[in-house]
């Protein structure tokens, strides 16, 4: 995703209406949540064995008859994963260079449909200093709409889990960080 991803200004989206909406891809990192447009994703499929020293970020699987690297995000941000084999996805994209990488998440990713309205690039003055300048842009969304679509999706202990430290959060806003992913593997 490039920093021109949304390159409307708040006239132009005025001016072309609230309607435009982007598909977004949203999974959750620890207590961040991150998302990319439906259209930079070719396809989630299922974690399996990610070959990798365990020094850093990053690993490798193999698909088909090619090589992929896998990113960590919970590990590049937080230096500790959350990850086990083969209890999560990967999500498949790629940068503008054309090569294909995954991201790792531990639970089912979900589609939003988000007003262009709502979506405002960062700074470069954050990108330039914080680990999350691996994003380009963001935007919100109730917490509970967020949660209740995720855990709708996953696993009844971890569905309880979410509700009860999340029950008071109806109009409580989260952010979504859409990542840059020229800025991933870098």
């Amino acid at each position: 995703m490039s920093d021109n991803l949304v390159n409307f200004s708040q006239q132009d989206t005025e001016i072309l209406g609230a309607n435009l909406a982007l598909k977004i891809l949203v999974f959750p990192v620890g207590n961040l949540f991150f998302g990319l447009p439906v259209d930079y994703v070719s396809k989630v499929i299922k974690q399996d064995k990610i070959y990798s020293s365990g020094l850093n970020y990053v690993g490798m699987i193999h698909i088909e008859d090619r090589e992929i690297t896998i990113i960590d995000l919970h590990r590049k941000i937080y230096s500790t994963s959350e990850h086990t084999d083969k209890k999560g996805f990967f999500v498949l994209t790629q940068n503008n260079r054309g090569e294909q990488f995954g991201i790792l998440t531990t639970t089912t990713p979900s589609i939003f449909d988000i007003s262009l309205a709502q979506i405002r690039q960062l700074p470069n003055s954050y990108r330039q200093s914080d680990t999350l300048g691996i994003a380009s842009h963001v935007t919100t969304l109730e917490k509970q709409e967020l949660l209740a679509k995720n855990t709708n999706q996953n696993h009844s202990n971890r569905k309880e889990k979410r509700r009860s430290e999340n029950e008071d959060l109806e109009s409580e806003m989260a952010t979504i960080f859409l990542l840059d992913v020229d800025r991933l593997l870098g």
